[in-house]
């Protein structure tokens, strides 16, 4: 790893999320510190430009002077006592990040505040289908400082194996419509509706730089395409990998007369490979490996059960060299 790797690398791990500021017609309160927090729009709270932490006192005042208030008795035509005791106000309060709202019992439940700034659920579920460069919408918390070109990170709440990423279109501040594009890396499979968290990618153009390279290393190093998170990864070794792409590149010149990495869709990965030695059986054999009716067939009636990409290979060098591993160049 290069020394502007590790430095970006160090970058990532110390960034600091954005933070929110407050934005104009949302309920949003600026608290102690250096962020700020959008109060969530199901806590029944009036709010006002300051707050009282902790909470004041109400009427009565010490002394009396008002004979209709009915915590004060005339005892002289002159004179005016109190006597109610105090009691708190009925005010809901923000004191040092949380949330205090009172009851008519007295006492006060807190709630702390959720931080939104960098990551939201959607409220409702979606039954999606993402697609590599494709757009997805989803309404999420209104009044975030959510803008065009930022990366999110999208996950199913029903599982963590389906997600992807995607490019911030747009966002609305008044109606929490948020619309993506540019999606990429989608894994997984999205059957059911599911709700999602959506959080911000920290130092995205940081982390794509940084999977490119490493794209390009396994390709240079093992021969191997990792861009595709979708692809399996197999069985094979990187040393079985290589060897089956040298193999299946030499049956396919020396049969077809045409090299394989300039068939449409080559990539030297065991996907690849599997499905390109399965077509040789059906060309040569007319015998479609991936059915379960076919599990038993083996063009050599030795009994190897033809499981991997290997031995597939193998009883196919066979069948026509007499090798499990032949030598051969195009005619």
């Amino acid at each position: 790893m290069s020394s502007s790797d590790y430095t970006n690398l160090r970058r990532i791990r110390h960034i600091y999320y954005p933070t929110i500021s407050n934005t104009t017609g949302c309920n949003t309160n600026a608290v102690s510190g250096t962020a700020s927090y959008i109060v969530p729009s199901t806590v029944p709270v009036t709010y006002a430009p300051s707050y009282a932490c902790p909470p004041t006192y109400a009427c009565p005042p010490t002394t009396c002077s008002d004979t209709t208030n009915t915590c004060c008795t005339q005892t002289t035509p002159t004179t005016t006592t109190c006597n109610c005791t105090p009691t708190t106000t009925l005010a809901n309060t923000v004191c040092d990040n949380r949330i205090v709202y009172q009851n008519p019992l007295g006492y006060s439940v807190e709630q702390i505040l959720p931080d939104k700034t960098s990551i939201v659920t959607t409220a409702e579920s979606y039954l999606i289908t993402p697609q590599k460069e494709g757009t997805a919408s989803f309404i999420i918390d209104k009044c975030l400082s959510w803008v065009k070109g930022m990366f999110v990170s999208v996950v199913s709440d029903l599982s963590g194996s389906n997600y992807f990423e995607a490019e911030v279109y747009s966002y609305s501040t008044s109606t929490g419509l948020l619309q993506l594009y540019n999606l990429d890396i989608v894994t997984g499979t999205f059957t059911d509706a599911s709700t999602y968290t959506i959080s911000i990618i920290p130092a995205y153009k940081e982390m794509s730089l940084l999977r490119q390279r490493m794209i390009a290393v396994y390709a240079s190093l093992f021969n191997q395409d990792i861009s595709d998170p979708n692809a399996s990864t197999g069985s094979l070794s990187a040393a079985e990998l290589s060897a089956a792409t040298t193999l299946t590149s030499n049956y396919y010149l020396y049969l077809f007369g045409v090299a394989l990495s300039t068939v449409s869709g080559y990539s030297a990965t065991e996907a690849f490979l599997t499905t390109t030695v399965n077509d040789f059986y059906s060309y040569f054999f007319d015998v479609d490996l991936t059915a379960s009716a076919n599990s038993s067939y083996n063009p050599n009636n030795n009994g190897v059960v033809m499981s991997t990409l290997t031995i597939k290979l193998e009883q196919f060098g066979l069948y026509f060299f007499d090798s499990t591993n032949p030598t051969i160049v195009a005619s």
